[in-house]
């Protein structure tokens, strides 16, 4: 299968810099199936809460 066979099911933000998306994981909170996709992403020093703090989005994949 080639890339351009695949469907979009899903466009993730993308900034500019170091504003992006770093990591990207199937995810499920209880611990069965995934069916969500977490981003994980990296801020910009002066946009950071403190060291230990990220930001992500997670996102329900279509049944």
């Amino acid at each position: 299968m080639f890339s351009q066979d695949l469907p979009t099911v899903l466009d993730i933000p993308v900034g500019v810099g170091p504003e992006q998306a770093e990591g990207i994981a199937l995810f499920d909170g209880n611990g069965g199936d995934a069916r969500s996709i977490l981003v994980v992403y990296d801020a910009a020093k002066n946009r950071q809460r403190d060291e230990r703090t990220v930001e992500a989005d997670l996102f329900a994949l279509a049944d």
